[in-house]
C-alpha cells in the first residue's frame, strides 16, 4: 500500500514574498503513529459508542406494542438529539393524524428510518437491542 503525504505550505512572515515549503513533521508522525503507517489530510475521531438506557428501549418497545411506531422513532431521535429528524417524524405524526393513514406516507418514514437506524447504529453500541424493539 502506497502512503501519500502532502507537504503544508507555510508563508513565513518577515521573510518578504519568498515562500518557504516546510513539512511538518511533528504532525505527520503523529498521525503515522494513530492511524498505524496510513495517512490521511483530516484527522480521524475515534468516539466511544454509547449505550442506550434500558428505559428508553423499553419505551421504544411499548410505543410499537401499542402499534405506534412513529411515535417510537420519534423517541429515539429525541434521545438521539437530532433535530432534522425530530422535525420530519413530528410532520409524518401530523400527516397521519390528519389523513388518518400510513399508507402514502410509507414511503417517505422508510427514507427516515433508513437515517435514523444509520445514525443508531454508530452512535450506540447496543443497537441489536434497539432494532429488537422495533
Amino acid at each position: 500500500m502506497r502512503c501519500l503525504i502532502k507537504l503544508h505550505q507555510v508563508r513565513l512572515q518577515g521573510f518578504g514574498k519568498e515562500n518557504i515549503i516546510m513539512a511538518k513533521l511533528k504532525n505527520l508522525l503523529n498521525e503515522i503513529s494513530i492511524l498505524g503507517g496510513l495517512v490521511t489530510e483530516k484527522p480521524v475521531n475515534i468516539t466511544e459508542a454509547k449505550e442506550l438506557p434500558q428505559k428508553d428501549i423499553d419505551y421504544i418497545a411499548k410505543m410499537t406494542d401499542y402499534n405506534n411506531h412513529n411515535q417510537a422513532r420519534l423517541h429515539l431521535a429525541q434521545v438521539m438529539k437530532n433535530r432534522h429528524l425530530e422535525k420530519a417524524y413530528q410532520a409524518i405524526i401530523t400527516l397521519h393524524i390528519m389523513f388518518n393513514q400510513m399508507n402514502e406516507l410509507m414511503k417517505a418514514r422508510q427514507k427516515l428510518d433508513k437515517m435514523l437506524f444509520t445514525q443508531a447504529k454508530r452512535q450506540y453500541k447496543n443497537f441489536k437491542d434497539i432494532y429488537a424493539s422495533y
